[in-house]
Order: C-alpha cells, then sequence, then structure tokens
C-alpha cells in the first residue's frame, strides 16, 4: 500500500557519523533528536551506532517505544518541559528532561524521591526564541529554589533557537550562557553545568570555524551539547538549506502513487493555457501537515496540494495511472508522514 515512507538505516547512521565527528572536533557532543520519526528505535540505534551519546524525544509514547527497542539502555532526553500530568512516566523512562517551571521541579523531585531515583535535569533560558525559558536575570534564583530539591540534580542549562521566532545560534548565544554559567559557578560554589544551545542551526558555526582554522570550543575543556536531529535525517544546513559536505540527502524518501493523469490547460494569472500533463498522486496535506516534497525525477513538477491529493506536472509520457513517484521531504513534512497512520513505514 501506498504513501510509503522509507528511511535507510544506514544512511542515517552515516549522517550521524559525520556530524558527531565534526562537532567532536569542536568540542561538542551530540544527543540525536529522534522525534520527526515518531521515536522509531531502529532509527535510534541508528544514531547511537552513529556515535550519538544519548537519545532526544519531545514525546513520552516515542521514549516507551524507543525504550523497548533500542540495543543497552541508552540515555533519554525529554526535550519538551514535562506536564504535570506526566510526572510519574517521565521519572519512569526519562534521563534527562529539560525545565523552566519550579512546581514542575517539585514534582519531578518529589515523584524520583519515591523511586529512590535522582532525576537529571537541564534549566532552560529565554535567548530571544520566545518559546520555552526563563529569563536570563530569573536563571540563579530558579537555580537556588531548585537545588533544594533532593530527587533531581541540576547537571545543565540551555536554550532553544530557531524554531518559533529567533534566528540562528551566533558566538554570542553561546558566550552568554557561559557567562550565565560562570555566574552560577561563582555564586553557589558548583562546578561547571554542561551547556546544550545548538541544534541543527548551529551546525553552520562549525563551517565558519573551520575557515579559521579553529575550534569553536576547545575540545579538551568544552562542556557543550547540541541536539540534532533535521540534519541527521536530511542532511542539510538548516539555515541556508545547502547540503553538508558528507552525508546523504536521500536518507529519507516518500513514495506515492499516481492516480490520475490528464491534458489539461496550464491556467495562470499570466493568461498561460498551454496543455501540459497533468498527474494526481495520492497525498494530501492530511499526510504531509504543512510541510512540502521535493521530486527526485526533475521532470516532475509539484503545483500544490489539497488535503487528499498532490497535483504535478510531468514532462516524460511514461509515466501513467499506477506508476509511483519519489519525493524527499522537508521537515514539517517528515513530521507529519511519520505521524500519520494512512502512511507504511519502511526501514531499510
Amino acid at each position: 500500500m501506498y504513501p510509503r515512507m522509507y528511511f535507510y538505516l544506514k544512511k542515517l547512521e552515516h549522517n550521524t557519523r559525520i556530524i558527531v565527528e565534526r562537532c567532536k572536533q569542536n568540542g561538542i557532543k551530540v544527543v540525536g533528536v529522534t522525534k520527526v520519526s515518531c521515536g522509531i528505535p531502529e532509527i535510534g540505534q541508528a544514531m547511537l551506532n552513529g556515535g550519538a551519546f544519548a537519545l532526544g524525544e519531545s514525546r513520552l509514547e516515542n521514549i516507551k517505544r524507543i525504550r523497548s527497542g533500542c540495543c543497552g539502555d541508552p540515555e533519554i532526553w525529554l526535550l519538551r518541559s514535562p506536564a504535570i500530568s506526566e510526572i510519574s512516566d517521565v521519572i519512569e523512562y526519562v534521563d534527562v528532561s529539560l525545565n523552566t517551571e519550579l512546581s514542575v521541579l517539585a514534582a519531578l523531585s518529589k515523584e524520583a524521591e519515591k523511586r529512590g531515583k535522582k532525576h537529571r535535569v537541564v534549566l532552560m533560558v529565554e535567548m530571544g526564541d520566545f518559546r520555552e525559558g526563563i529569563l536570563p536575570s530569573k536563571l540563579p534564583q530558579l537555580y537556588q529554589e531548585a537545588a533544594k530539591f533532593n530527587g533531581i540534580k541540576i547537571t545543565g542549562i540551555g536554550t532553544n533557537l530557531y524554531c518559533f521566532q529567533s534566528g540562528p545560534p551566533t558566538w554570542e548565544t553561546f558566550t552568554e550562557l557561559e557567562n550565565l554559567n560562570e555566574q552560577l559557578k561563582n555564586d553557589f560554589g558548583i562546578s561547571n553545568l554542561f551547556i546544550t544551545a545548538g541544534n541543527s542551526s548551529a551546525l553552520g558555526l562549525l563551517k565558519k570555524t573551520a575557515v579559521r582554522e579553529a575550534p569553536l570550543f576547545d575540545p579538551s575543556t568544552s562542556n557543550h551539547i547540541f541536539r540534532i536531529g533535521e540534519s541527521i535525517f536530511l542532511g542539510r544546513d538548516l539555515v541556508t538549506g545547502e547540503p553538508l559536505a558528507e552525508c546523504y540527502l536521500d536518507a529519507c524518501i516518500i513514495e506515492g502513487e499516481v492516480i490520475q493523469v490528464q491534458p489539461k490547460p496550464l491556467v495562470q494569472k499570466s493568461g498561460d493555457n498551454r496543455i501540459v500533463n497533468q498527474a494526481i498522486v495520492a497525498i494530501g496535506t492530511q499526510e504531509l501537515g504543512a510541510g512540502s516534497l521535493c521530486p527526485i525525477d526533475p521532470n516532475v513538477h509539484i503545483l500544490g496540494a489539497s488535503s487528499d491529493h498532490l497535483v504535478v506536472v510531468i514532462e516524460q509520457q511514461n509515466i501513467k495511472v499506477g506508476s509511483i513517484l519519489s519525493f524527499i521531504p522537508n521537515y514539517q513534512a517528515l513530521l507529519g508522514l511519520s505521524d500519520s497512520s494512512y502512511v507504511s513505514k519502511v526501514l531499510v
């Protein structure tokens, strides 16, 4: 049955390995983010095989799936701030969670103590994305209050960028977080916490430092962790859209079946009435969400999509009803396709 979503595991492992090695050269460890695949265990395992030291997810259902399917017992991060209603499962299945709310930290500590555990947390700071995070000026107070809870251990500070309304990370972003880290160290007499501010949007900074022949951070002393998902799946620089050197661009492919081929006038605002071969593929926004596709065949051109239909123009004559067309999804489309019960998932 179609549509079919293909995940090429060796290519995902290869992309992970390339990115992990470049990050390592710049003093950075990598959490492989599996959420766009809805936590398929084999994909998580491919990232671990490629050198990611931990896996990141935003849904507990996916984390449970990874726990049941990955080899060994990988470290797993919950990337979305825990909901109060999820606390029990967070303590059961999650090693590290990203937090901003004192009430949630208190609930995590209480549940962890009840189970005889120590749950690790990252305190998230608002750095311009207007998503999760407290204001930098509030961080010392939050740390002071949260440090009183016996069931949690504060192990890092972090931020999120280039997901809601901010631009990509800059050197200044990391410097500000390092300064906050130093402030906590001086104020409370603690050792350095790790800093997790980078995601796929920060990989471009590694390329810039390569020009200067200097690492982004000193590998011998760095405490930085990047959370990388999109670039592993798609092999591209998130900011520029350019291919990442040595990475596969086709680790994820969606195939759809043609259900109509008809000659039709291509009516545009310019008055273009020339006849084209229009084809309809049985994929729509119900599967794609807000995402988009790029045809693998250069003779196929996408006009648009409705809820159930992808409308394309075809330049060759060998495509007919029943033909299968292949596309590379962008990140938003990949998320929708992975989440859709109408799409078959195939691991290659």
